[in-house]
């Protein structure tokens, strides 16, 4: 055999090891650790931004973190380190006040932990009472759904697909479950367990070229667990959002107030506003969150010769006397204002910012501060309720006049 056989031998030996030992990427059921693969068909190598990320390993935080809903004997605590709702005739339900951002064209990946056990209803996943992803168990049979308004649900997968069978789950203890969705549900949502075999997909909701319109009219995915009649369910954690851009400043849809906030009445505290961000969303709205730009507080120069200084504090979530009336700022925002109901205590004590003026008789000047919020970290979430108060604080008390205004993005 000559020089140049040999040479050629030796390649084609090691085109065809090569080829041989190429890892495949495996999706559907049967998928152990293989590239995860998305919804879109994507290697899934890029950062995952966290709309939700919440473990119950201290507390259920009602003021920042979840909000929860009880009828008739139903409960929702924390037990252990974990969060848990459960009924025997009532309902309850444990959610996130964040929700999880649908961004076109990114793979939408849900993240939980949960048990279920009872003969009732249980729910876990992202979902409110008009969309979303979830599992139900119902009368010890589990089904994968999707939500618009109703319930279209699917059977596990009992696969042999690559060779083995999936692991039985035991819907009493606490499994790792992923839901992964696109396109507002129009990509075929599927729904995957980690056991001791690895990632398994248990199940598919076939749902490309299937439909006539997208399955989610308002894409706002609160991470949640949900009872109904007797069972109890129990989460012990959550991630949620999408493999995506996170927030860059301009990206949003902008929107402006200003108001005059009324007079001071000498020392008297001035609830001058409430601003809420709506758990209601328009059609097709996609926005799920408010995060303040900037602010500005401004103080009319009074007359006569005091000097003092007006404190403005901004709250998340008080306790207010009186019912609140709000209005819309706009029909394309989720910002709503209230101007009736007061400050009363408690709440997330914000931010604080102190307005010197002077009165006209020394000179009559008076300060506008304006702060750039956009590291504060202020953003406004469902169901989030910001109230502004004002008040005297420095040696004079005069009656002055106060006014704000705010600018924020919605995402």
């Amino acid at each position: 055999m000559d020089f140049k056989k040999i040479v050629h031998f030796i390649l084609l030996a090691l085109y065809v090891f090569s080829a041989s030992s190429r890892a495949e990427i495996i999706t559907g059921p049967g998928s152990l650790n293989q590239a995860t693969v998305g919804t879109f068909g994507e290697v899934l190598t890029g950062e995952m931004v966290s709309d939700v990320s919440l473990s119950f390993s201290k507390e259920l935080n009602t003021s920042y973190d979840v909000t929860t809903t009880v009828t008739g004997d139903g409960a929702a605590v924390l037990s252990g380190q974990s969060a848990q709702v459960s009924s025997t005739t009532g309902t309850a339900r444990i959610a996130s006040r964040k929700s999880i951002r649908y961004r076109a064209g990114h793979t939408g990946i849900i993240r939980f932990t949960a048990s279920f056990e009872g003969t009732g209803t249980g729910y876990a996943g992202a979902f409110d009472s008009g969309s979303g992803f979830l599992i139900k168990r119902a009368a010890n049979l589990t089904t994968f759904c999707y939500r618009k308004t109703t319930d279209t649900c699917t059977g596990l997968v009992d696969s042999t697909a690559s060779g083995y069978t999936p692991r039985a789950i035991d819907w009493s203890k606490l499994n790792i479950f992923e839901i992964q969705y696109g396109y507002l549900g129009v990509a075929n949502p599927a729904l995957f367990v980690y056991t001791d075999k690895g990632r398994e997909n248990i199940a598919v909701i076939y749902t490309q070229n299937r439909l006539t319109d997208a399955h989610s009219g308002k894409p706002k995915f609160p991470m949640a667990v949900e009872t109904s009649g007797a069972m109890k369910v129990r989460t012990a954690s959550w991630q949620g959002g999408t493999i995506g851009p996170s927030f860059m400043p301009g990206s949003g849809r902008p929107f402006h107030i200003a108001m005059n906030g009324g007079t001071l009445s000498a020392a008297s505290l001035k609830t001058i506003a409430n601003f809420k961000c709506s758990s209601t969303l328009a059609e097709g709205l996609e926005a799920t969150e408010s995060r303040l730009l900037y602010y500005t507080f401004f103080v009319d120069s009074p007359s006569g010769n005091n000097v003092g200084t007006v404190e403005f504090r901004i709250y998340r979530n008080a306790t207010l006397s009186g019912t609140p009336s709000y209005s819309n700022v706009s029909s394309a925002s989720l910002m709503q204002y209230d101007t009736t109901a007061t400050y009363s205590s408690g709440g997330i004590h914000s931010s604080t910012t102190w307005v010197d003026w002077t009165g006209s008789v020394k000179g009559g000047s008076a300060d506008g501060v304006i702060n750039d919020a956009d590291k504060s970290g202020l953003a406004c979430r469902a169901d989030d309720v910001f109230t502004i108060t004002a008040q005297n604080v420095g040696l004079a008390t005069d009656n002055v006049r106060v006014r704000l205004a705010f600018s924020w993005e919605e995402f």
